[in-house]
Order: structure tokens, then sequence, then C-alpha cells
């Protein structure tokens, strides 16, 4: 295994013993909520029901005609923002978005959906009122 991955995982061990386990879990259920609630409001759908969801990974179906790969590019060419498509038949219907580490931070959350709805506005499919 490369030092690397022993070393991020020290860090984020370390991180986890300072915050404490409990508040780092409600960081990343926090930040799912938050994901989830804008993702719904700007059109998406959640591939699960919130009771049985992760809370370190949101799946959500796209609106129609949303094309997930162009998305996906942009988000990463554009904002930094890395996301997970989907596999075989969802493959061009869904995306991943994630909720550890940086990515549960609230203004990383919030910078998120500001680019989603940005992103949608530009694919003229405008964000539901």
């Amino acid at each position: 295994m490369p030092t690397s991955v022993i070393e991020g995982l020290d860090a984020a061990l370390t991180l986890i013993f300072e915050t404490g386990l409990e508040a780092h879990l409600a960081r990343q259920a926090r930040a799912a909520v938050r994901v989830r609630e804008g993702l719904r409001e700007l059109g998406f759908e959640m591939l699960v029901d919130d009771s049985a969801a992760s809370p370190v990974c949101t799946a959500a179906l796209v609106p129609p005609g949303l094309d997930v790969p162009t998305y996906m590019t942009w988000m990463k060419e554009r904002h930094r923002i890395r996301l997970g498509g989907g596999f075989n038949e969802l493959g061009n219907r869904m995306v991943r978005v994630g909720h550890m580490g940086r990515a549960a931070d609230p203004v990383v959350v919030d910078t998120f959906l500001d680019a989603t709805a940005e992103y949608l506005r530009g694919a003229r499919r405008q964000p539901p009122d």
C-alpha cells in the first residue's frame, strides 16, 4: 500500500478523533440533508428514500434532458467539483454526490448547489420556483 494512502488515513482519523465521532457523523448528516433538499428544489429526484439513504453519499436522478457526462465535466472544469455517475442503465440518468471530508463543509455544499443551479440555467433548464 502506498505511503500516501496511510498518511491520508492517519490525517482523516486524527481529524475524527479531534472533533469526536458523533460530531463528525453529524456534520456528514447535515450535509446530506442540505444536498438532498437543494437538489429536490432544483428538480432532481432522490434514488432512494431519505430513511434508507447513506449519510455519506447522495444518489439523485437528474431532471429529464440533462446530459450527465456534460454536467459532470462542467462541474469539474468550472468549479473543481467531482461527482460520481451512475452505472449501467442509470449511467446517464443519475449522479452521486459525496458528503465526506471537505464536501461536508456548508460552504462547499452551497457552492455545489449554486453551481448546479447555474448549470441548469445555462442549459436552458430553469430550476423550479
